[in-house]
């Protein structure tokens, strides 16, 4: 689980930390994390992944979020940010029935 420690460090910042839908504080927390996604890919109902920066004069890529996509659910539309809560242009993801 290399991926804990880097989760764990960029869960810390609150620029991405108040997108996330789940809190991960510490090691386990991390740990039950990423066994989620582990789950979600198999079962082929929940893609989480990693985005990773480069940093300039390093070898390694820094961890700056996160993504989940959630299979039932399409784009929709473009959600206007609505400062303070919200600063950035957000996005909206529907589940629609077949009829």
């Amino acid at each position: 689980m290399e991926d804990v420690a880097a989760l764990v460090e960029v869960s810390r910042d609150p620029a991405p930390r108040q997108w996330a839908s789940s809190v991960v504080d510490n090691d386990a927390e991390g740990t039950r994390w990423v066994q989620a996604q582990q789950q979600g890919w198999a079962a082929g109902d929940r893609f989480g992944f990693a985005v990773l920066e480069a940093q300039p004069g390093s070898v390694r890529e820094q961890l700056v979020g996160n993504v989940v996509l959630k299979s039932r659910y399409d784009f929709d539309t473009i959600l206007p940010a609505a400062p303070p809560s919200f600063p950035r242009d957000g996005h909206l993801h529907i589940r629609r029935t077949s009829a």
